[in-house]
């Protein structure tokens, strides 16, 4: 018989809207591959939500979550309550791994409990279904070597051949959000030239996906086999 992982609580609640009693379901364990309903809801950022049976109204909830994703690199997720503190973060984890202990019975194996990533909340619907090891601060260094090579050469030929020797990894989700967050960061510190230079890079990695590689990179070399990055068509 399958067993069920993923968790949910049902909170007493009261409605803001209309008062009325009602008990919410909120997951607090997820098994991302026995439930990707729920992995799409935090995605969506709304999986602590409810709304009132009696009247509508949209309830959000502070809880803290674990996703758990069998196969994966990095298996388990810990995304704490944002207002907690550090000893009520502790504690969470070790309640929701004690949980997540108990859901998978046999099929428990106690290097779950070190290897756990945390993520803040805010973070948590753009990595919830990637290797978060890859991003910045994880301890798999192959995209940041590979996202070195494909950004500070001279060359869109240079770049091309990056692309075409990192495929897997430069074609990511990973790599996507490694440069969205470039962008936002360089942005925020008001490097115009750095933003500029990264929306395209991003460009070109976007229509290597979409296109592939060799029409991504034909409008951007002139013929010479080493074409500044500075140059292009028209």
């Amino acid at each position: 018989m399958a067993r069920n992982v993923s968790l949910p609580q049902y909170p007493p609640t009261r409605c803001v809207g209309c008062g009325a009693p009602y008990a919410p379901e909120l997951h607090v364990v997820v098994d991302a591959t026995e439930r990707p309903d729920l992995v799409q809801r935090i995605k969506d950022d709304i999986l602590h939500c409810a709304i009132c049976p009696h009247c509508g109204v949209i309830m959000s909830f502070g809880m803290p979550l674990l996703v758990y994703r069998p196969g994966e690199p990095v298996p388990v997720l810990y995304s704490p309550v944002p207002i907690a503190n550090p000893q009520q973060r502790d504690m969470h984890a070790e309640m929701l791994l004690a949980a997540l202990s108990r859901q998978l019975g046999p099929d428990w194996d106690d290097r779950l409990a070190n290897d756990v990533y945390v993520v803040e909340r805010d973070r948590l619907p753009e990595v919830v279904d990637v290797n978060p090891d890859l991003l910045a601060g994880g301890r798999d260094p192959s995209l940041r070597h590979a996202m070195d090579l494909f950004l500070h050469c001279s060359s869109w030929e240079q770049a091309r051949a990056a692309v075409e020797a990192h495929r897997d990894l430069l074609l990511s989700r990973e790599a996507e959000i490694v440069l969205r967050r470039g962008i936002d960061r360089t942005h925020d510190n008001g490097l115009d030239d750095a933003v500029a230079t990264l929306t395209d890079h991003l460009a070109v990695l976007r229509e290597c996906r979409e296109r592939g590689v060799a029409a991504a990179f034909a409008g951007r070399v002139d013929g010479s086999g080493c074409t500044p990055k500075a140059w292009r068509v028209g």
